[in-house]
């Protein structure tokens, strides 16, 4: 299975990138860098083997993917990576910030 990390292309996240390229090495994956949901959805839409998408963001960004993965064989992992982590808060009670 595929693993594809979906960012916006307007929040650079060079710290987790580097991360992922350290802890993904054994695996196949993209990181994919777009700069609109629209795009994120038609890379999905045209993405034809079962692969695993990692939504990096907020909750714009968690709901757009989720909706173009409906109905597929792909599956969704969430890492919070929203400006205010509301998605996270409501699922927990952990505090968690980052500083930009």
């Amino acid at each position: 299975m595929k693993h594809i990390f979906m960012m916006h292309d307007t929040k650079r996240h060079h710290d987790l990138e580097g991360m992922i390229h350290e802890v993904m090495q054994e695996y196949s994956y993209e990181v994919i860098y777009t700069t609109s949901m629209k795009d994120s959805q038609k890379y999905i839409q045209d993405c034809l083997e079962p692969s695993r998408f990692y939504a990096v963001g907020g909750d714009g960004t968690i709901n757009g993917l989720l909706q173009a993965l409906v109905y597929t064989n792909h599956e969704l992992v969430i890492l919070p990576y929203g400006t205010g982590n509301d998605f996270c808060h409501t699922l927990t009670k952990e505090k968690i910030s980052r500083k930009y």
